[in-house]
């Protein structure tokens, strides 16, 4: 069933004053649910209070379970270390602590220590599949990259067809060998599975990835395809949500991004998406997918940036594209971040974003305050937000900044069309319809070029 744009609004409403989560049989969205739910009425406040209180002795199971994401997501660091001590202390065969611990470590950048949590996690419950996943993460950042494919591969074998193990490995792709070995044990789990289309079009995304990192662009583009128009077929019943920062403690990260960047004296700014929300909206923007961080080309300093932020408990470092040379971060409340160098050509300025650079005009910074904290924003901002958006001051939660960016240059044509492809699934399975119309009328010859494009696109316009 596809959800409404009005009733998605009204779930969320409900799930902040009624206890909805209970209801939810995702547990991904349960957790969501669960978070609106006890922000609204300052539950997770209350018990951490209790625990300042009266220490750890009188928290039940359940309350541990449920204070301990909140700990990690706030950034309550020496509270959650103390959790996490005294949960694994007093329940020492529950997978989910040493999940969470495995997770602390990582935000420490203590690999060792996170990989031997997170083993101890998969060993309790061999299910934990965030746990499962995480160890091929931590895999890659201890092992050669020859372990850690080998690895990778073994422990994909067990988990095929979950979303958080085949992404961890597939971020990871970077050749055609490794891409053919994940997706033969793909497609092998899905001959196997009692409803593949549902899986295909489910894990689709994820395997896509692996494609586009490894350059194989055909076949991502065939991949994304085919899920469409399973999905168009209506073999397949599925809801999902966009990626977005919603719930993710993005005013903490903004916090701890400036609280960062001051320690290793590097000049940045806020831009893009980012200077948007603060400009129009005084805040960044929920729907927004990520953090936007601008630093120009004469303060670059990708080693200084990367071991600062290496340093703070509350980020973790991700793997860079190898054809983008911006720093990927996650902050431990859930917003992912980029980070963007700036540099100048002629009198322009641009700053990349894998198979298309944005170009702006000169700019200048200027001072803004929000929630008592410092940063610069460019300026001035109606001729920059406008390069950027056009009609900047009216909301447009289905701009696409790869695909309709007034000042996008595209660099790498393949990739922009994998781009195409997978921005196509991504409006249907989200009922994006104004989008998915604007996709097919501008993009109509690429759709058509291949067999599975031409009958995807009679789909389409019928």
């Amino acid at each position: 069933m596809k959800i409404p744009p009005f009733m998605f609004q009204t779930i969320i409403a409900l799930s902040r004053r009624l206890p909805v989560y209970l209801l939810m049989p995702k547990k991904s969205r349960k957790e969501s649910m669960k978070d609106l739910y006890y922000g609204y009425y300052k539950k997770y406040d209350k018990l951490l209070i209790k625990i300042k209180k009266n220490g750890f002795g009188n928290i039940s199971c359940n309350d541990l379970k449920t204070i301990i994401p909140f700990l990690e997501k706030a950034g309550h660091h020496e509270e959650l270390y103390n959790c996490l001590a005294a949960a694994i202390k007093d329940y020492p065969d529950n997978s989910f602590f040493f999940m969470y611990f495995a997770q602390y470590y990582h935000f420490n950048n203590n690999i060792a220590e996170a990989m031997k949590m997170a083993a101890r996690s998969v060993e309790l419950d061999p299910k934990n599949t965030q746990s499962a996943a995480l160890l091929i993460t931590l895999k890659y950042k201890k092992s050669s990259r020859k372990e850690a494919d080998s690895f990778a591969l073994d422990l994909l074998k067990k988990y095929p067809l979950n979303s958080k193990v085949l992404w961890s490995i597939c971020y990871q792709c970077i050749n055609r060998e490794q891409y053919d070995r994940i997706v033969e044990i793909w497609q092998t789990a899905l001959k196997t599975s009692s409803n593949p289309d549902r899986d295909y079009v489910q894990t689709v995304p994820t395997v896509v990835t692996a494609a586009a990192r490894a350059n194989l662009f055909k076949e991502g583009i065939d991949l994304s395809f085919k899920a469409s128009l399973k999905y168009l077929r209506k073999e397949v019943v599925l809801t999902k949500f966009p990626k977005s920062l919603r719930n993710k403690y993005s005013d903490n990260a903004i916090r701890d991004i400036c609280e960062v960047f001051e320690t290793c004296r590097v000049p940045f700014f806020f831009a893009a998406g980012t200077a948007l929300g603060f400009i129009r909206e005084g805040k960044v923007l929920e729907h927004d997918a990520d953090i936007d961080v601008g630093i120009m080309e004469k303060d670059w300093a990708a080693d200084i940036i990367m071991d600062a932020f290496n340093r703070h408990p509350h980020f973790v470092l991700e793997n860079p594209h190898p054809d983008n040379p911006k720093i990927g971060l996650v902050h431990c409340g859930g917003a992912d971040i980029d980070i963007f160098r700036f540099y100048r050509e002629s009198n322009s300025l641009y700053h990349n974003g894998g198979f298309v650079r944005w170009k702006n005009s000169i700019f200048n910074l200027k001072r803004h305050c929000f929630n008592g904290i410092e940063f610069y924003l460019p300026d001035p901002a109606d001729k920059y937000l406008t390069e950027n958006y056009g009609n900047w001051k009216l909301p447009d939660p289905q701009f696409d900044a790869f695909l309709y960016a007034p000042n996008t240059e595209v660099t790498n044509k393949e990739y922009l069309e994998l781009n195409v492809a997978r921005s196509l699934y991504k409006s249907l399975i989200y009922n994006k319809k104004t989008k998915t119309l604007r996709i097919v009328n501008d993009y109509k010859d690429f759709i058509s070029r291949t067999p599975v494009g031409k009958e995807l696109l009679r789909y389409l316009i019928s």
